[in-house]
């Protein structure tokens, strides 16, 4: 189908403005102005047509009319109407492109067409457009062109032994094929069938070929006045990347001073840590409050296993064996009693059984039968208490049934106890930024664990909390459900920029 446009006195009846783009031959980069008029409010692109809005016209229309909606379609992954037009015996095409509603993307870039020109839309006013457009987060959504056999194996391989070891992913997900634990994890896009970015970012070999600046760069400046020593650049999957950029760091970047006290010999670093801090956004507490507290604020965490050794018969003969199964039921209700009447009213702990699992037959009382849970405490003696009162249950539990019960613990997160002297110097950077009356002192501790405990053993410190907002509905941390309050993001640098203040001052 061929169309015409009116001309008067051989100027065109239209401007090059928000809805019109002239170019006078294609470039394949003109995907990007495409892909800004999808973003925007449409637009039309002509091709074959100066500055001036002249029709200069352009040999290959007739092949451009074939090929363009087809690289449309490949690399932005939608329609648009291109026509074949004539003025004055020259050819020249017009690119008809309606809006979406949903973000496009050129590459991994989102453009956007404001006024006249095309910006690409980066930080904070990319977070914006997508969360107006869609509701969701940037790692949230699918790479079209991606699939889910580019994914590092060994990536993969690593996540699953390290989420094992932190106790923070169930065993059942993990042993499961990498679709059905990416599905668990929520890094394939349900309906596109694609992994996310997220996804690319944490288990691909090359997420920069596939997600744009995936990588991290390291920078050492001589001075305050911004000139650079010297620089690298860390690629391959998140994961790699954090250890790479970590040893980078640790053996190129760090100076250490060397001295001797006699025939010993002492390095000391020219970034010595005296004291640590982290921050958490903590669904429940307001956005713009705080919550900053001195000693426990985070328990730690205990996994533990007992093995109930029966003797297995037929389940019609019950008589003829020793029950596992009764022996573990009993053992559950007996742990309920550990913490409300082994310790004292004052001492904080958690003992829950989290897994029962024993059998496979119906008409069969299993041999085995294996009882997991957690304990939560703020102290080791606590935690040292409970695990004492479990092996006397085991033992009560053994010679009643006639069975062979033994119990193993795997301590893994130490509690987490912010210092006095630093949370006051966290108190005095939160109230600078939120105000006295928002920053929280007296909340109760979590029965949660983190990491950071470790660091709080090697150093004093402080963990504070930072206001996500209500998380009603069940919004709350590592849930599929779980919602990251963009709003939080400045409050959060400002925080930490007013805390480096605050400690660093004379």
């Amino acid at each position: 189908m061929k169309k015409f446009i009116v001309f008067a006195d051989k100027e065109m009846i239209m401007n090059e403005n928000q809805n019109t783009e002239w170019k006078e031959s294609w470039r394949d980069e003109y995907l990007k102005w495409i892909c800004g008029f999808a973003n925007a409010t449409g637009g039309k692109i002509y091709i074959g047509m100066n500055d001036n809005g002249k029709v200069v016209g352009v040999a290959d229309a007739d092949k451009l009319l074939e090929d363009i909606p087809n690289k449309v379609r490949d690399v932005l992954g939608i329609i648009v109407d291109v026509n074949l037009l004539e003025e004055n015996g020259l050819k020249y095409v017009e690119i008809d492109v309606p809006p979406y509603s949903n973000p496009i993307n050129y590459k991994g870039q989102y453009h956007y067409r404001s006024g006249s020109t095309k910006q690409e839309l980066k930080g904070a006013a990319l977070n914006r457009f997508i969360l107006q457009r869609t509701g969701r987060h940037w790692d949230e959504f699918p790479v079209e062109w991606a699939g889910i056999e580019e994914l590092s194996t060994s990536a993969l391989d690593r996540f699953r032994k390290e989420a094992a070891r932190s106790g923070r992913v169930d065993e059942d997900v993990l042993k499961d094929t990498t679709e059905n634990l990416l599905h668990d994890l929520r890094l394939i896009d349900t309906q596109a069938n694609r992994p996310t970015r997220a996804a690319l970012l944490l288990f691909h070999s090359d997420p920069e070929r596939l997600v744009t600046g995936a990588y991290i760069k390291i920078g050492f400046f001589r001075d305050d006045k911004g000139n650079l020593e010297f620089q690298d650049e860390v690629h391959g999957s998140l994961m790699e990347q954090v250890d790479k950029a970590m040893d980078l760091i640790k053996t190129k970047y760090l100076i250490y001073h060397i001295s001797y006290e006699g025939i010993s010999r002492r390095e000391t670093p020219q970034f010595p840590v005296e004291a640590v801090y982290g921050l958490h956004n903590w669904p429940g507490i307001a956005v713009g409050e705080m919550s900053v507290m001195p000693g426990p604020v985070m328990a730690g965490t205990c996994v533990f296993e007992i093995n109930v050794r029966g003797h297995g018969c037929h389940a019609a003969m019950p008589h003829q064996g020793t029950d596992s199964l009764v022996a573990c039921s009993q053992l559950v209700l007996a742990l309920q009693t550990v913490v409300s009447r082994k310790l004292h009213p004052c001492d904080a702990a958690v003992v829950s059984v989290t897994q029962i699992h024993g059998g496979e037959a119906l008409n069969v009382i299993p041999d085995d039968a294996v009882l997991r849970g957690t304990i939560r405490t703020f102290k080791p003696e606590i935690q040292d208490q409970v695990e004492a009162a479990i092996e006397r249950l085991c033992a009560g539990v053994a010679a009643t049934y006639g069975a062979a019960i033994k119990a193993s613990y795997d301590r893994r997160y130490p509690p987490t106890v912010n210092s006095a002297a630093e949370t006051e110097l966290c108190r005095q950077a939160a109230g600078a930024v939120f105000g006295e009356t928002q920053v929280r002192r007296d909340d109760i501790p979590s029965m949660a664990a983190e990491d950071f405990a470790y660091m709080l053993q090697v150093k004093p410190g402080c963990y504070v909390w930072l206001g996500n907002g209500p998380g009603t509905g069940g919004c709350s941390l590592h849930n599929p459900h779980y919602d990251f309050n963009d709003e939080i993001l400045p409050l959060g640098i400002s925080y930490w920029v007013k805390l480096v203040e605050t400690v660093l001052k004379p």
